[in-house]
């Protein structure tokens, strides 16, 4: 049996949104920028491991109250086998308005702790079909309690592939 392998990750990404008229209340230009650093275990049979550290700023250049920073840490494994892929991942971190780190009093929005958990898989359920299904659940605990928020978002696909590999 080959050897488990360690590797690091690394990665950016970043967004843009602007809008063609936007306004102060609902559509405002929005940027945001993340890096992630990570270490993973291939174990060559198994499930492959990873923990990862995010850092993430937002802005909006028309409202300087939404500028934010955000860290982050989590862990998860992925399985490979039979053409199926599943995938679990854990998430904690706190983010906070950018000018609380320099003692700046912001107003709105306020800071908060979060924990995610995603799922997905990628299962082959026989005659060319395929059951792809994602999930993010998330807790959100705020500074002010009255702003604690829970989501929960769940994607399905049920794909059929005309030519069977």
């Amino acid at each position: 049996m080959p050897a488990p392998s360690w590797g690091f990750t690394f990665g950016t990404d970043g967004e843009a949104i602007q809008y063609a008229r936007p306004d102060s209340a609902l559509y405002a230009d929005a940027r945001r920028l993340r890096a992630r650093l990570g270490l993973r275990l291939d174990p060559r049979r198994g499930a492959n491991t990873r923990i990862e550290a995010t850092a993430e700023r937002g802005w909006s250049p028309a409202l300087p109250s939404e500028e934010y920073r955000e860290l982050a840490g989590g862990a998860g494994v992925e399985w490979f086998g039979s053409g199926a892929w599943w995938e679990l991942f854990a998430r904690a971190g706190r983010r906070a308005p950018a000018g609380a780190a320099l003692g700046i009093a912001t107003g709105v929005p306020d800071g908060y702790r979060f924990y995610e958990l995603e799922v997905g898989a990628d299962q082959p359920l026989g005659a060319g079909l395929r059951l792809r299904v994602t999930a993010n659940g998330r807790v959100e605990e705020h500074d002010d309690p009255s702003m604690d928020a829970r989501s929960l978002y769940v994607s399905v696909e049920l794909r059929w592939l005309a030519i069977p590999r």
